[in-house]
């Protein structure tokens, strides 16, 4: 073989590893972003008390939720739950009913409120706030 077929040879080797590396690297890149991660949810009643909270998923072009939640604090009622869901990382819309009670000494009354939020999920931390006013 001649120093030039060699050197075709050996390019045409390094193009199609080449070709390769980029096809898996790009495979991989689609399939991780459909990989559930675990999303941190934090609802927040800003001075009131959650005493029940029922939340559905929805991704944003579904007209179906994807799952759904119902919360009740243990122990006591808080400002904020935190609630932990494995989705992958997307635009999402989250549809929260929720039973508020009052702060302590505040002289406000218990109401039942909702809110339906469009939310980006990408693995950090992603605050709801919830209406003070009834539904």
């Amino acid at each position: 073989m001649s120093a030039d077929a060699a050197r075709a040879t050996s390019w045409r080797h390094w193009a199609a590893r080449a070709a390769l590396i980029v096809a898996v690297a790009g495979a991989m890149s689609l399939v991780a972003g459909a990989v559930p991660r675990d999303q941190t949810l934090v609802f927040w009643a800003r001075g009131r008390l959650i005493t029940e909270l029922r939340a559905t998923f929805s991704g944003e072009e579904q007209k179906e939720p994807l799952g759904g939640v119902t919360l009740r604090p243990a122990h006591r009622a808080r400002e904020r739950l935190k609630y932990v869901i494995a989705l992958p990382h997307g635009d999402y819309v989250i549809h929260v009913e929720a039973a508020l009670a009052p702060a302590p000494n505040s002289g406000r009354r218990a109401i039942e409120t909702s809110v339906t939020r469009r939310v980006t999920l990408d693995g950090t931390e992603t605050v709801i706030p919830l209406p003070e006013s009834p539904r």
